[in-house]
């Protein structure tokens, strides 16, 4: 039941996250007069769909992990490499950059969907996981250090609003 919860909490309250980011980005940053629904569609889905590897993520692999690396600090340390050498370029930005393909170029197949969502992984992410860098290292540090699993999904949710408005702000618009 607990693990139950720990997906539900996780999903909500990313769904949440990047709604409210988005939001804030369209009208306090671009200040768009109109709000852009299918820019909503896009955070609001993701976020939803996102907590699910993240809570898996979040909380069952440092159990994992924890049978190799000895020690509090190394297992911090093996958490933000992970994070940031696997999690963030191979499942995080691949998911958000298939959603953002799904819905503004609405492909005919899901090879074509596959195809552009490469596409904009090769041109993006280097520059998307640099600027997570300082954020993912230092909310990696709280998470494992301070929090028990099932927490750590809703605390990233409510740091992360800067990354949200960051990638809002960079790849949130359909141009």
């Amino acid at each position: 039941m607990s693990s139950l919860r720990g997906f539900a909490l996780a999903a909500g309250s990313l769904s949440a996250r990047y709604l409210l980011g988005d939001a804030l980005t369209q009208r306090c940053i671009e200040r768009r007069q109109a709000h852009d629904l299918r820019r909503a569609l896009l955070f609001g889905s993701f976020g939803a769909t996102m907590g699910g590897p993240a809570y898996l993520f979040y909380a069952h692999v440092p159990a994992q992990l924890s049978r190799v690396v000895v020690g509090k600090w190394r297992m911090v340390a093996a958490m933000i490499a992970v994070d940031w050498a696997v999690f963030m370029p191979l499942i995080y930005l691949p998911v958000f950059y298939t959603f953002r393909e799904a819905v503004y170029s609405r492909p005919p197949s899901c090879i074509a969907l596959a195809t552009g969502a490469c596409s904009f992984w090769a041109q993006h992410v280097g520059s998307d996981l640099t600027a997570a860098t300082p954020l993912l290292v230092t909310s990696d540090v709280v998470m494992f250090t301070a929090l028990p699993a099932m927490w750590r999904v809703p605390f990233l949710s409510s740091i992360g609003l800067l990354w949200v408005i960051y990638i809002s702000l960079k790849r949130g618009s359909s141009e």
